[in-house]
């Protein structure tokens, strides 16, 4: 098994035996016959961009039987053009990014209580579900859900080739609004979105349990899976799994030469 992602696979804020990978490894091998072996080749900072050539460079070559591909609204690069709030909103929601370069990063460094402070303010302009209902609203008009979903498509259709199955992970943003997480407006429209093209997701906003959001993630401003969340994700991912019967043997495939991509494609 392949998991390509960004820092939510990489493991961010967590120790090296604590990534959702890792632990997906130890309890599919936990009182089964099944040897499995999972890899885990996700980035910082990686974008679906990124993945699809990750995929074929590092993921491929590696003849897996299953491909899991992590989803993250990250992808979608929230704050542009298309953002449909008020233009101070817009404004205030830049400058308060924990993202956000310059004298107010340094600030954010150099004081706890500015960082916390200024982390306040930005979830409370973005981290709330009528923003990303919203966002759901205009998805089809983002450009970066078009570059998202196209390379989703390509890793779905260059995994097919060699007979192994591709699974996209969804992982939600890790705050509470009311009975769900924030980000599911959004993350419902992508996933059934990429259902509709026939690719298998496992819905981890479903999956956790939202009311526990906060023990999920690392910290107030950090909204990286914590060890808790890593474990949890890993448990639900390695059910699903079994239920769909895609941890039995791969179907006989073609081999094609190592570290060769399907003819056409761009490198």
């Amino acid at each position: 098994i392949v998991c390509l992602g960004d820092s939510h696979t990489f493991g961010w804020g967590v120790d090296d035996g604590e990534p959702w990978p890792r632990v997906l490894e130890a309890r599919l091998r936990a009182g089964s016959a099944t040897e499995a072996e999972v890899l885990n080749l996700g980035v910082d900072g990686f974008a679906s961009t990124e993945e699809v050539v990750w995929l074929r460079r590092e993921g491929l070559p590696r003849s897996p039987d299953v491909v899991l591909w992590q989803w993250f609204v990250n992808d979608l690069q929230l704050g542009g053009d298309n953002d449909e709030r008020p233009p101070w909103k817009r404004s205030m929601a830049r400058w308060t990014s924990p993202w956000m370069g310059g004298w107010i990063g340094q600030l954010r460094r150099a004081s706890r209580i500015a960082d916390q402070g200024l982390q306040a303010v930005h979830a409370r302009l973005v981290q709330t579900r009528g923003h990303f209902e919203n966002v759901a609203a205009s998805l089809d008009h983002l450009e970066a859900w078009e570059r998202a979903r196209t390379a989703v498509l390509q890793g779905r259709e260059e995994t097919d080739a060699t007979g192994a199955r591709f699974v996209v992970v969804a992982f939600p943003l890790l705050v509470r609004d009311g009975d769900t997480f924030a980000s599911r407006p959004v993350d419902v429209r992508v996933i059934d979105a990429l259902r509709e093209h026939g690719i298998e997701c496992i819905d981890l906003g479903v999956l956790l349990p939202a009311e526990r959001a906060r023990e999920l993630r690392n910290s107030d401003i950090d909204y990286h899976p914590s060890a808790l969340g890593h474990r949890l994700a890993a448990e639900a991912v390695a059910r699903e799994l079994r239920s769909r019967g895609l941890l039995e043997s791969a179907q006989p495939r073609e081999a094609r030469p190592y570290g060769v991509s399907p003819p056409g494609t761009p490198r």
